[in-house]
């Protein structure tokens, strides 16, 4: 609200996009296309300001997690900060797990929920996000 961001909780009458897709085979193609244009969106959506964590830091805090420590060498660690080092800085929204199972269908339009995971980055994070999960 105006320069400021937040987060508005709403009860929802809705279903999720996946189960949409799978279970009205003949609108597929338009849930698809409505997908593709709501990633488009998020995704030249730019945040202005610090108020939301950078993908960059949110990835280097998991790197400094305990459990990654017990499952990872302190080599892989190190490989994957370089990785995470070279990353481009943006202020692009980045949702984090933005698959079909996190947007709801509610009387036509897309809604996104699951936000713990939002952040500015690079939006090549949430497309493969979606070939993971």
């Amino acid at each position: 609200m105006g320069d400021c961001y937040g987060v508005v909780f709403e009860a929802m009458n809705s279903d999720t996009l996946s189960h949409a897709i799978v279970s009205e085979p003949d609108k597929k193609y338009e849930y698809i296309m409505k997908y593709v244009q709501f990633a488009k969106t998020l995704h030249t959506t730019e945040i202005k300001g610090d108020a939301i964590i950078t993908l960059k830091d949110l990835l280097r805090s998991r790197l400094d997690d305990g459990y990654m420590k017990e499952v990872l060498s302190a080599e892989n660690i190190a490989v994957l900060r370089s990785i995470v080092d070279t990353m481009r800085d943006t202020n692009t929204l980045v949702h984090g797990d933005f698959h079909p199972g996190n947007i709801m269908l509610q009387n036509g339009k897309l809604m996104l929920i699951d936000m713990g995971e939002v952040t500015r980055g690079v939006p090549i994070y949430d497309v493969a996000s979606v070939s993971v999960t």
